[in-house]
Order: structure tokens, then C-alpha cells, then sequence
């Protein structure tokens, strides 16, 4: 079995180390485990209207 490539960097929101698979690039936010639990929770709850799909509206845009 071959090994995964972990990295460490601070979390964007609480600036504890966070281990991710991936390697951080300079600009775009990490996130622990924790935060990232968080963001994924709330943004699933979200009723924001202005993202609701109206397909009269597409339409009207597309012209």
C-alpha cells in the first residue's frame, strides 16, 4: 500500500494546525477538521433566497 502525503498549516479561522492531504496554496484558506465541519453544516442549512432556481428567470438572463 503506498502512503498518503499529509501537510501542515494553520487554519484560516482558529489557527490550530490542521494535517491535510493536500499542499497548501499560498491565498486560499485551510481548515481544521473542526472548522471545516462547520463550514459544511452551515452552508447546507442555508435558505438564502437569491440562490433558489427560478426557471422563468434563467430564461429571461439567457436573452
Amino acid at each position: 500500500m503506498s502512503q498518503r502525503t499529509t501537510y501542515e498549516a494553520k487554519c484560516s479561522v482558529c489557527n490550530e494546525v490542521a494535517v491535510v492531504p493536500f499542499k497548501p496554496t499560498p491565498g486560499k484558506p485551510v481548515y481544521c477538521k473542526a472548522c471545516f465541519a462547520k463550514r459544511l453544516t452551515s452552508s447546507t442549512t442555508r435558505t438564502d433566497a437569491s440562490h433558489s432556481f427560478e426557471p422563468k428567470q434563467a430564461w429571461a438572463r439567457r436573452r
